[in-house]
């Protein structure tokens, strides 16, 4: 079973949209979770003053999420690991929304053995199109072991991008070889 992190932060999208943002990507997370792949999910702030933030708070407490804010999004990482239990975490971004059904093909690739798979926002260009790892990432799935390795060496910038790369150089050391470090699921895109 998978644990979730469900990440705000400013470099995805800003403060004031921060709430329908989260619900957003908490509804399209309930398939998943009434299907049984994904046991828990953490909402992880790393909004300025976002303990404050009693919208987010609110939304967290609707869903029956737990609520965590940090400073830094290698904080928040811990925190997310240390509130979460699945051997394997899905991390989105507040505000993408997986395409329906990706919940059976993320099955089906954990069940296949794939350990880690990256998902990518939908192309919006024609470069993307044509190279869809052009793509900005918008979920991942890793093992909780290569989570805690990046969160504990820390990011050198805080967004989602510079989460992606320390994630697939902290699995080109854990995993095998033959295994391959990361999936990309482009099958399934997700909408921003």
């Amino acid at each position: 079973m998978l644990s979730g992190l469900v990440i705000v932060s400013p470099h995805g999208v800003p403060a004031s949209d921060a709430p329908a943002a989260l619900v957003r990507s908490l509804s399209a997370l309930v398939p998943a979770v009434v299907e049984g792949l994904l046991r828990d999910v953490a909402i992880l702030s790393c909004l300025p003053g976002g303990e404050n933030d009693e919208s987010l708070v609110a939304v967290a407490q609707h869903a029956g999420c737990a609520m965590l804010h940090r400073k830094g999004l290698a904080g928040a990482l811990s925190a997310g690991l240390e509130s979460t239990r699945g051997d394997h975490l899905l991390v989105l971004r507040a505000g993408r929304a997986p395409a329906p059904g990706f919940h059976q093909e993320l099955d089906g690739l954990l069940r296949a053995g794939v350990r880690a798979c990256l998902m990518r926002e939908e192309p919006q260009t024609w470069l993307a199109r044509l190279l869809p790892s052009h793509s900005p990432a918008a979920m991942l799935v890793a093992p909780r072991a290569s989570l805690r390795a990046v969160a504990e060496a820390g990011l050198t910038e805080e967004n989602f991008a510079a989460l992606n790369r320390a994630l697939a150089r902290a699995l080109a050391q854990t995993l095998p070889r033959a295994a391959g470090s990361m999936r990309n699921m482009q099958a399934r895109a997700i909408v921003a």
